[in-house]
């Protein structure tokens, strides 16, 4: 966990900025693999859906995110994080 007082952004900040900034300039699919990077497909989709959403309302206030604006501010770097040990799970031998 950041301090409140931290200067940048964690990661899903990042993410999530960077993500309405991409619907925003009309980027769907790169704002898709954005969401693919932090959430499981269902959870995309739904995220996608209120994405979209936020996106318009802050363009219909005149808030538009220039791109790339998140990367430039975030913390840790915008890739998949490794899963974690206990998602690794081998098959059992039959």
């Amino acid at each position: 966990m950041r301090e409140q007082q931290c200067p940048r952004l964690g990661r899903d900040e990042a993410l999530l900025l960077e993500c309405v900034s991409l619907l925003q300039h009309e980027q769907h699919s790169r704002a898709e693999q954005i969401l693919g990077l932090w959430l499981q497909p269902a959870a995309q989709r739904m995220a996608l859906i209120a994405a979209l959403q936020l996106s318009a309302a802050l363009a219909g206030a005149r808030l538009r995110i220039p791109p790339c604006a998140a990367r430039e501010h975030a913390v840790l770097p915008l890739r998949r994080p490794p899963a974690p040990d206990w998602a690794v799970r081998s098959r059992p031998e039959l």
